[in-house]
C-alpha cells in the first residue's frame, strides 16, 4: 500500500467513524494480506500520519510494515527497461538510474513497491492517477501489475459500509 493511501486512510476514514472499515482493515493485517514497505513508512513525514501508522505495526506485531530484500531490488532492470524511461535518458544525455531519479524526488518508496510487487505478485493500492508518466499507476501497467485505487481495493474485497 502507497503512502498516500495510508494518509487517506488516517485522514478520511477516521477510525472512530469508520469502525466496519477499519475493522476489515486489521483482519487483513493480521492475515498478512494488507501490508506496506519499510520505505513508505520512511514516507510518513507528518508525527500524526507516522504514529498512527506505527501503532498499527506494532500491534499487529511488526508485520505491516515490510523490509526489502535483495531479490526486490534486482528487479529495477525492469522498470528501467520501459519505454516511457527512453526520453527521460535521451534529454538527459548521460548515464540515468532510476534509483537516483526517484530517489531525489519525494517518491522514494514508488520503485521499490513495484519491484516488491514484481518479486511477490501483490496488488499495489496507490491513489495516484496516470496524469504523468513516472507514477506507479503507469508502470503497473507496463509490467502487467494489478494497481487499484482505495475505493477498487474496497471493492474488489466486497466491502460495503
Amino acid at each position: 500500500m502507497d503512502t498516500n493511501c495510508l494518509i487517506d486512510l488516517r485522514t478520511i476514514f477516521i477510525t472512530d467513524v469508520f469502525l466496519g472499515l477499519w475493522d476489515d482493515i486489521n483482519e487483513l493485517i493480521r492475515q498478512r494480506e494488507l501490508f506496506s514497505i519499510q520505505e513508505v513508512n520512511s514516507e510518513l513525514i507528518s508525527k500524526p500520519n507516522r504514529d498512527f501508522w506505527a501503532e498499527i505495526d506494532l500491534n499487529h506485531g511488526k508485520t505491516f510494515f515490510r523490509d526489502l530484500i535483495h531479490d526486490e531490488t534486482d528487479q529495477f532492470y525492469k522498470i528501467e527497461a520501459l519505454p516511457i524511461y527512453e526520453k527521460i535518458i535521451i534529454k538527459n544525455e548521460e548515464e540515468w538510474s532510476l534509483k537516483k531519479e526517484w530517489s531525489e524526488g519525494t517518491a522514494v518508496a514508488d520503485p521499490f513497491l513495484i519491484c516488491h510487487s514484481l518479486t511477490h505478485g501483490s496488488i499495489i493500492v496507490t491513489q495516484e492517477s496516470q496524469k504523468n508518466k513516472l507514477n506507479i499507476p503507469r508502470v503497473c501497467k507496463e509490467l502487467g501489475i494489478e494497481c487499484l485505487n482505495l475505493v477498487q481495493f474496497f471493492q474488489k474485497n466486497g466491502w460495503k459500509y
